[in-house]
């Protein structure tokens, strides 16, 4: 049982967009710094330091006298560095291509790349004769995010609900002083979840509302609907105790599980409340139907919660069952002695 109450663990990928990568990455590593300072978590930036690397900058006139264009230079000199591209190949919608290359073409030193000699019309010419090349450092690799220049970083963190993470990480990170068009986003998925919380949270809320107009529209009684209803908070009284014994947050699959307790302890406390006006009556003659709704509803529960193999499943039959236990203890003791010291009371 230990292990299924591990404390919860988050991933964020979060990007640092704006128009420079150079600045993206130094705001990535601001962000960082602030987030592992705070303990939020484990934060780790998605891109190297700056490499060094050699820069090619063309002629254009010489180009222009030797025939060539920057498009037909490029394409040559990516033919003569890593090789004719013998096939192609899609993959999770990138394409690949398998070149034919010799076995040093990785260890080319900057001298024989310099010697290099690109087909012209009338013979060829050497590269380093069409252009400049120099060594310089900076972003290898340019990043995007919606078409915009971005720098992405990983913070992982323990003990805490997505939501409630991805809250706490918003805050720390509007400390930070952006310039105007820079900023930081989580991934669509995040987001996402984020806004399905507010709509579980507001369903929940609305049957809630709904289900006690029906009660007294059923019943004609407002003080009886408010009794038949109750059942809701009281039911999830044990499964959320549990999780604050344990540190354990509060996950979009318990919400659900919430919502899909309310309707099955709401049908058994209807029933029960509604046919009979004596106390030791009702609880003699429905404690069967009570029982056996609750067991089957538990059993059946548990092999979710033992085998499931995400969080979301497992939060579903974790509030099914210790919520359905709640609702049957409070059905067979918590009411009827509340009725029957009720109805003591009257008659004194």
């Amino acid at each position: 049982m230990k292990q299924k109450f591990q404390k919860k663990h988050n991933t964020f990928e979060i990007s640092c967009f704006g128009d420079d990568s150079l600045k993206c990455r130094e705001y990535a590593k601001q962000a960082a710094k602030i987030l592992s300072e705070k303990n939020i978590g484990k934060v780790v930036l998605n891109f190297k330091k700056d490499e060094s690397y050699y820069e090619f900058t063309p002629d254009k006139t010489v180009l222009a006298k030797n025939q060539l264009t920057i498009q037909s230079l490029s394409g040559t000199l990516r033919w003569l560095l890593f090789g004719p591209v013998a096939d192609k190949w899609i993959q999770d919608g990138k394409e690949y291509d398998i070149r034919v290359v010799g076995k040093n073409v990785k260890h080319l030193e900057i001298e024989r790349i310099k010697n290099l000699f690109v087909p012209v019309s009338n013979g060829s010419v050497n590269v380093k004769s069409l252009g400049e090349i120099t060594k310089t450092s900076g972003v290898s690799k340019i990043y995007r995010k919606n078409g915009r220049r971005a720098a992405y970083f990983t913070v992982e963190t323990s003990g805490l609900s997505t939501d409630r993470a991805r809250e706490q990480i918003e805050q720390l990170l509007n400390i930070l002083n952006l310039d105007k068009g820079y900023g930081f986003s989580f991934s669509y998925e995040i987001n996402k979840l984020s806004g399905n919380y507010k709509l579980m949270f507001t369903i929940l809320l609305l049957s809630i509302i709904a289900v006690y107009i029906l009660m007294v529209f059923l019943t004609e009684n407002f003080i009886k609907a408010i009794k038949i209803i109750s059942i809701i908070p009281v039911s999830i009284v044990l499964p959320l105790a549990i999780k604050m014994i344990f540190r354990s947050p509060l996950e979009l699959g318990g919400i659900i599980g919430i919502i899909i307790l309310s309707g099955i302890v709401l049908t058994m406390q209807y029933i029960y409340q509604k046919h009979f006006k004596n106390v030791l009556f009702k609880v003699r003659n429905k404690i069967k139907s009570i029982i056996v709704t609750s067991l089957t509803t538990i059993i059946s529960s548990i092999p979710l919660y033992i085998l499931g193999k995400d969080s979301f499943s497992k939060a579903i039959a974790f509030f099914m069952i210790f919520g359905i236990l709640n609702s049957f203890i409070n059905s067979i003791f918590l009411y009827p002695i509340f009725e029957f010291d009720k109805k003591n009371n009257k008659g004194l």
